[in-house]
């Protein structure tokens, strides 16, 4: 079984279909959606995939009982609770610090496949 993947930013086709095949995906575009997602599916998922201009507030990843990774395409991580992450031995990575194409969303799914994530100090 794939692990599950919330998905809170826009990914181009190409890009969905490298995130489909290493994770269930659950995508939540908009903040009913996010609160549908994380009522419905909280204890499934496993990983973010967020930008820093979207980010993931601390509350959001309080619901999350088994995150284990942020994952932010690009360079920022900016609007992620990066304190609440690391004091809950949650993972956050950016894209540009990943081999891959930064947009394509690969970097952080490249982390997660290799269990060898590069590390984001607040």
């Amino acid at each position: 079984m794939l692990p599950t993947v919330l998905v809170v930013v826009p990914l181009r086709p190409e890009s969905q279909i490298t995130v489909a095949n290493a994770f269930n995906v659950i995508t939540a575009l908009d903040q009913l959606a996010l609160d549908k997602a994380l009522t419905n599916h909280a204890s499934e998922i496993r990983a973010v995939l967020t930008n820093g201009t979207i980010g993931f507030d601390a509350t959001s990843i309080a619901k999350l009982p088994n995150l284990e990774l942020i994952g932010a395409l690009g360079a920022g991580y900016e609007n992620i609770a990066r304190d609440a992450a690391q004091a809950s031995g949650i993972v956050v990575v950016n894209g540009a610090m990943h081999l891959g194409p930064v947009e394509s969303g690969q970097g952080p799914v490249r982390a997660h496949r290799q269990q060898e994530p590069v590390r984001v100090e607040p």
